[in-house]
């Protein structure tokens, strides 16, 4: 029987540490996180790592097992990232929209470009917070 998992991929402009990057998503998800590189005892999720030589600077994807309750979804997470590492992170919404959430705690939706090699927004940015549901052209 294969089990079933969820996942959140994050997109982070400028590289941090990963163990840092670890600590940080533990707290946003509310659940230990371990990575190839930095095992974590009793985690409840596993992080892999991807740098990108264009655009956001490094990729994030968290996996749990179904069961595990996440704390909180996307966008609340991709605002937490921004502001505790002090860099804006990309977050791909489950309708296929791209949120921005940037180190001040503002979330944007964007457009995004996909490269050989990594990821970045293009475009005008329509700044609005999906929790507010309020939308301002930035």
């Amino acid at each position: 029987m294969v089990a079933k998992l969820k996942s959140m991929q994050f997109f982070l402009r400028d590289a941090r540490d990963e163990a840092t990057v670890l600590r940080v998503i533990g707290a946003a998800t509310g659940f230990a996180v371990e990575s190839a590189d930095v095992p974590v005892a009793g985690s409840g999720g596993f992080l892999q790592v991807e740098d990108f030589a264009d655009g956001f600077n490094q990729g994030y994807l968290v996996s749990s097992p179904a069961c595990i309750a996440w704390r909180c979804a996307e966008p609340d997470a991709a605002r937490e990232l921004a502001t505790r590492l002090s860099t804006d992170v990309l977050v791909e919404l489950p309708d296929d929209q791209w949120l921005l959430a940037i180190p001040s705690g503002d979330l944007r939706l964007v457009a995004v470009e996909m490269f050989d090699d990594g990821i970045d927004v293009v475009g005008p940015v329509v700044a609005q917070d999906p929790l507010l549901g309020r939308e301002d052209n930035a």
